[in-house]
């Protein structure tokens, strides 16, 4: 079963992906519920059901994926521009800011533009997890969680906080790495019948197993067929 983790409630609907108002009582769009009663008579387990999502092709995953690109590639130049500028006002000369700053984008950009590829997907188990420490005084924590796919390839995704989905993964679970949605939390686990809650493979927010949407980022949750 799915850790116990609190459920993220944000500005999203739960039915439909549109953004709404806060504490609003319903949906503008769709008119759904989004109080405390918006699920009631539904059963919580098992509602993410078995099988891998047919979802994962919806334009929603595809729409995150470029705005991820335009903020990086606005973002990326607009840091660089503010080092030149604290340069400059610590008594650099304008002319060595800029070709510093210049030598900053040439560096930094491929890493940014790396990261705009796909990725491939994979089948595989959940091997083993691992939570150690990382920093010099031992306060700081990396998680990891081991993987071995279908083919024989042993993977690993690491954390440097802890994770929702550390716990939302277990030591045997099947699952699957959707490679066009990306990202360290594109792990769809194959057997959710026995799940409350579902890992949002785009924010990695816990979200109730009875929602069709992440209330925290409007993205599809990736369920499968249903308990009969």
């Amino acid at each position: 079963m799915a850790n116990g983790n609190d459920v993220y409630f944000g500005r999203y609907c739960h039915a439909c992906g549109k953004r709404h108002e806060k504490d609003a009582v319903s949906c503008p769009f769709c008119g759904a519920r989004l109080d405390d009663r918006r699920f009631s008579g539904v059963y919580r387990t098992g509602a993410a059901g078995i099988g891998y999502s047919h979802r994962t092709d919806n334009p929603i995953f595809a729409n995150n994926k470029r705005k991820y690109r335009r903020v990086t590639l606005i973002i990326t130049p607009c840091i660089v521009v503010m080092i030149a500028l604290l340069m400059m006002a610590f008594g650099v000369r304008p002319v060595i800011a800029l070709i510093i700053g210049l030598i900053l984008i040439v560096i930094i950009m491929p890493f940014a533009l790396l990261s705009f590829r796909t990725k491939k997907s994979w089948e595989g188990t959940v091997t083993d997890k691992k939570c150690s420490p990382w920093h010099r005084d031992k306060r700081q924590e990396k998680y990891k969680i081991y993987f071995e796919t279908k083919e024989g390839k042993r993977k690993v995704q690491k954390w440097n906080m802890h994770p929702a989905i550390y716990d939302y993964l277990e030591i045997g679970d099947r699952i699957r790495y959707d490679g066009e949605i990306g990202g360290s939390f594109a792990y769809e686990k194959y057997d959710k019948s026995n799940d409350d809650n579902v890992i949002c493979v785009s924010c990695g927010y816990l979200q109730d197993a009875r929602q069709n949407y992440c209330t925290a980022c409007g993205s599809p949750i990736l369920k499968g067929n249903p308990i009969r």
